[in-house]
């Protein structure tokens, strides 16, 4: 395929694997399912957060030290729970994406997209450096440098258009 255009699922692990460009839209796991190569983008889903009864805006969330937010299936749905991306986001980042591409500007990304990536980094050195343990019994070197090679080696970005409508204050809030 030219490009692999879809949600985080088994079947992007041979996009990554065939070294794919890829377009991940609806993303939960934003820390170590991220789009590997340059220029290729993602846009992760809607968090809102029950206790303080909103949607929770994107910067927020990196700057979150509550990473279980980014696994809902480990129990913690009563404080999370999540919406699907709009048309319009999808529409937009597909289009940022081809032209991207066909401007030949691949891996060329905004100041806010450089800043958002290094917080996604920050926040999976923290989580790999502390006690959050995943669905492994034995979390174990072998495991972490795995996990690592993820949250260093990514090169794609989070879509321009997502995040600045989603930086500061998330679009659903207003609906």
């Amino acid at each position: 395929c030219r490009v692999y255009i879809g949600m985080p699922s088994g079947i992007l692990d041979t996009a990554f694997l065939m070294q794919r460009p890829t377009l991940i839209t609806n993303m939960l796991d934003w820390t170590f399912a991220f789009p590997y190569l340059p220029g290729s983008l993602g846009i992760p889903q809607h968090v809102y957060c029950t206790e303080k009864k909103r949607y929770l805006a994107f910067s927020e969330m990196l700057e979150s030290d509550d990473f279980e937010m980014q696994f809902l299936a480990h129990d913690v749905a009563e404080r999370y729970q999540t919406s699907s991306n709009s048309p319009e986001e999808l529409r937009d980042v597909v289009i940022e994406f081809f032209e991207s591409h066909e401007k030949s500007q691949v891996g060329s990304y905004s100041e806010l997209q450089e800043r958002a990536n290094r917080m996604r980094k920050e926040q999976g050195r923290t989580v790999l450096h502390g006690n959050f343990v995943l669905e492994f019994p034995t979390y174990s070197v072998h495991e972490r440098c795995r996990i690592g090679t993820r949250v260093e080696g990514c090169m794609g970005a989070f879509g321009q258009a997502y995040l600045e409508a989603n930086w500061e204050k998330d679009s659903l809030a207003e609906s």
